[in-house]
């Protein structure tokens, strides 16, 4: 269905805005401004994470015709999964050692920009089988 598509996409952006946040937030306010909204409203957080588990399921079932049945959409999938997973690791996240969150930056950097290029194929290709 092309609606989960769409919404898929959009929360694949979202995701991947949220976290270049931490790289680039301070040459881009705006991106500080809906992080902070994110964390502070854990109601919306906790929405955010939940729909990104609804859509990998949903992926999983219900690919971008015409895919197969079954994990018609992998990397997409993949994605959704790591960005749910991402949010409910991050509902009880403390803050650590100043070490573990650089390279936590630099990861979460380099995830946002797999997880935009992702989104960018599926967006262009939304009937590539196993994309």
């Amino acid at each position: 269905m092309m609606q989960i598509w769409f919404i898929t996409i959009i929360y694949l952006v979202y995701t991947g805005l949220v976290l270049i946040t931490q790289e680039f937030g301070v040459k881009v306010p705006i991106l500080l401004n809906m992080r902070e909204y994110l964390f502070t409203h854990r109601k919306i957080f906790i929405f955010v994470m939940f729909l990104g588990y609804l859509l990998t399921i949903l992926n999983c079932f219900i690919p971008t015709i015409p895919g197969p049945m079954v994990l018609g959409d992998l990397f997409v999938t993949i994605a959704l999964l790591y960005s749910s997973i991402w949010y409910n690791i991050n509902l009880f996240k403390s803050k650590g050692d100043i070490i573990i969150e650089q390279t936590r930056r630099k990861f979460n950097l380099r995830m946002a920009i797999i997880i935009f290029n992702i989104a960018l194929l599926h967006f262009l290709l939304p009937h590539w089988v196993l994309l």
